[in-house]
């Protein structure tokens, strides 16, 4: 019986049917970059436990802290509240003076699994979500892993910037004893059975807490958001570690996130992001604890700190997005750093390894300071046997601003489908503009144009194609033009600033053509922008994709806006119906000479 349990400050009682966790090591990585950019300084550090995994500063509460929680038939459901006062901590300096988190004190946000931490004086200065949390009936521990460690309201103010509210700056676990309910037994815990069989249909749900993790003035920037996620369909999703020597290894999903935006008439692809593997749901808002399966009806959330680590992060090029198969045997996280032996046993250790930009998220700094720009963030979770891969993605409008760092607030909810659907609307494309989906049995492609009177007979021609799926990429893009049109200004935008690897345009008899380089063909995920100005008015006429990779077919036709053949006998009697006394010879040789 636990009814004298009771926590100061809160009178917050534990129940007969509460589960009680204490003897709690809180575990702290700080993103230093994030660290430096703030002008702070750890000047001490006192360490008190080991922490839960290696890189982490470790510190242990006091043994009269617990929480209570609520583990109805023992599934983890959230916090009902309580507090752990550490021993320990850490001291900044920075502008206007110093933070001493000497003794801080993490309390429980009650029906969450979220915390806040104050330091020994009561000020509140973090906020800790987006957390894993699960019960282990056989170590009897209750973790709460993987938690985003965000500045609140109190601590911006007195580091003198309100925007910084929200900001990522580092990641937290908290480990602790788990003690069941007086006659309930820790191994008598029956996990949910998985079934695998029915529709597999992940939708992604949210994109919040957007972030900067790094920044060089003038260069780049590495964002991300968070990310959450539902199981819509019938059948039960594999959510496996993604190589031994962890436990549970298997299948899994992949999260690729990206950035666009929209400005003077174009669609631009500001970055991206590999690939990262998922490890682990939540599953909340049902019946299962948290483990490497995503039951019917259950949802999970990775925050920014998780889908910036490169623990979990490597390259695209290992995933087939249209299957969604991945090999960890001879992956980045087999062989990598100095190519080791392929041995299928993880020698990639992470964040170390890496510079601070490398796999994630990253875009030009001076790309998010376009005047009158509409900027959007893109998740898509990409999942074996998806029978919807439209609604396992989504993108949310963000406006950026920098003052101490780079913040992003969100303007609009979330919208399913790929962001290019904001600048041409497949089902209202619009006069003068078009959206073809290709849907075609080894992934799906998409080809948008808008099209844009200049006056004194010009039209400005855009395009934007769009590899959503398609192993085999793209590596030509053609636009049919008629002889007796003229074009000009031929343009082209990649994802990246390097203007060697830009695909070359050149008008040839009767079309345009772009033609990719070596190594930078249109790859799943990634859409490139071409465009022209032509002496003819639009109408609508087939675009051709060639495809990079051996198969069958070479290329794909999708419909799209074209200049028009305006000299054509069926277009000059459409333009010139009224005037019945002239022949066709008669108008071509009026307008066409």
């Amino acid at each position: 019986m636990y009814l004298w349990l009771c926590v100061p400050l809160f009178t917050l009682c534990a129940g007969e049917s509460d589960w009680i966790a204490n003897r709690a090591v809180t575990s702290v990585q700080f993103n230093m970059d994030m660290v430096r950019e703030l002008r702070l300084d750890i000047v001490a550090e006192v360490t008190t436990a080991v922490p839960f995994r290696a890189g982490y500063a470790g510190f242990a509460a006091d043994e009269d802290s617990y929480l209570v929680v609520s583990a109805p038939a023992g599934q983890l459901d959230y916090l009902k509240g309580g507090m752990l006062s550490h021993v320990g901590g850490f001291v900044f300096e920075g502008p206007g003076g110093t933070y001493s988190f000497i003794d801080f004190v993490l309390r429980a946000v009650p029906e969450t699994t979220s915390f806040e931490m104050y330091d020994g004086q009561g000020n509140r200065l973090f906020t800790l979500d987006y957390a894993h949390g699960s019960f282990d009936p056989v170590d009897e521990r209750f973790q709460v892993l993987n938690m985003d460690l965000m500045i609140a309201p109190e601590f911006a103010a007195r580091l003198g910037d309100p925007s910084l509210v929200g900001t990522y700056l580092g990641t937290v676990d908290v480990t602790m004893d788990l003690q069941a309910p007086q006659g309930f037994e820790l191994s008598s815990l029956i996990p949910c059975a998985p079934n695998y069989t029915g529709n597999t249909d992940v939708e992604l749900t949210n994109l919040t807490s957007m972030s900067m993790a790094a920044r060089e003035p003038g260069g780049r920037v590495a964002i991300a958001p968070s990310a959450s996620l539902q199981n819509a369909g019938t059948a039960d999703v594999r959510w496996f570690n993604s190589i031994a020597p962890s436990t549970s290894v298997g299948q899994h999903p992949y999260l690729v996130l990206a950035l666009y935006r929209v400005a003077n008439g174009q669609f631009d692809m500001l970055g991206q992001s590999d690939v990262k593997h998922a490890f682990f749901s939540v599953n909340s808002g049902c019946a299962c604890d948290g483990a490497h399966i995503l039951f019917v009806g259950c949802g999970d959330t990775y925050g920014a700190g998780t889908n910036l680590s490169r623990t979990y992060l490597a390259p695209r090029d290992e995933v087939e997005s249209f299957t969604g198969t991945w090999s960890s045997f001879g992956s980045h996280f087999d062989i990598y750093p100095a190519f080791l032996p392929a041995d299928d046993i993880r020698s990639h250790s992470g964040d170390p390894v890496h510079d601070s930009f490398e796999h994630r998220l990253v875009v030009q700094e001076p790309d998010l300071q376009t005047v009158g720009a509409k900027y959007y963030i893109e998740g898509w979770y990409v999942v074996q046997g998806d029978v919807d891969i439209l609604n396992s993605m989504g993108y949310r409008q963000v406006t950026p601003m920098f003052t101490t760092v780079w913040t992003f607030t969100f303007d609009t909810p979330l919208a399913h489908g790929p962001t290019l659907d904001i600048w041409v609307d497949p089902n209202t494309p619009g006069p003068g503009n078009a959206h073809e989906r290709l849907v075609t049995g080894e992934g799906e492609l998409r080809v948008a144009a808008r099209t844009n009177d200049l006056g004194g007979g010009m039209t400005h021609y855009e395009y934007v194609v769009l590899n959503l799926d398609f192993d085999r990429q793209i590596d030509a893009f053609t636009v049919p033009i008629p002889t007796d049109v003229n074009v000009t200004n031929l343009t082209f935008g990649d994802i990246d600033t390097n203007g060697a690897n830009d695909w070359s345009g050149a008008v040839g008899v009767g079309e345009v053509t772009w033609t990719a380089t070596a190594q930078n063909e249109l790859d799943w995920g990634t859409s490139f922008r071409f465009g022209f100005d032509a002496d003819a008015p639009p109408a609508t006429g087939d675009t051709v994709l060639s495809v990079f990779a051996p198969g069958s077919p070479t290329t794909y036709t999708a419909a799209s806006q074209v200049p028009d053949d305006i000299c054509s006998p069926s277009d000059l009697m459409n333009q010139f119906p009224v005037w019945p006394n002239l022949t066709i010879l008669d108008l071509m040789g009026l307008f066409c000479p």
